[in-house]
C-alpha cells in the first residue's frame, strides 16, 4: 500500500528517516538485513542473499533495457527496502521521537503490523454490522 505523505510530518523523508538510518546502520532493527540487499526469501523465513552469478544476470538485465526493480524480479529475487515503522501504529502522532519508530524491512514491519491490521479490520466488520442491525 502506497504512503500517504500527507499524514506524516513535513522532514520525515529529510530528517526522521535519515536519523533512523543512521541510528540502524542501515539494516533492519529486528532481523539485521542490510538496506538493499539483493537475494530471496526461503520458505523457512530467512535470507539468502543473491549469488554473483544472480548479480551478473540482473546487470545483463539491466543493459538490455530493463529496470533494475525488472531485473530483480525476473531473477526471482527481491531487494531489501527499509521502512519506517510506527511502534504504536498512529502514524497521525505529532510525537515524532525516534523512540516511537523503528527502521525494519517489509518482512517485519508486516509481521509488526499484523496484529494491529487483523484489529482494526474487526473494528471496521463491527461497525458496519452495527450499521446494518439498525
Amino acid at each position: 500500500m502506497p504512503i500517504d505523505y500527507s499524514k506524516y510530518p513535513s522532514n520525515w523523508k529529510t530528517e526522521i528517516i535519515p536519523a533512523l538510518r543512521e541510528r540502524s546502520g542501515n539494516c533492519c532493527e529486528l532481523c539485521h538485513l542490510p538496506n538493499g540487499l539483493i537475494g530471496a526469501r526461503l520458505k523457512n523465513g530467512s535470507f539468502r542473499k543473491a549469488h554473483f552469478i544472480e548479480m551478473d544476470q540482473i546487470r545483463s538485465l539491466k543493459k538490455r533495457g530493463y529496470s533494475e526493480r525488472q531485473a530483480i524480479s525476473r531473477m526471482g529475487l527481491m531487494k531489501i527496502v527499509l521502512t519506517g515503522a510506527h511502534l504504536d501504529h498512529d502514524e497521525s502522532n505529532p510525537d515524532i521521537s525516534l523512540e516511537r519508530l523503528k527502521y525494519l524491512c517489509q518482512k517485519c514491519h508486516l509481521n509488526y503490523d499484523q496484529v494491529e491490521k487483523k484489529r482494526r479490520k474487526r473494528e471496521r466488520e463491527l461497525k458496519g454490522q452495527m450499521q446494518l442491525s439498525i
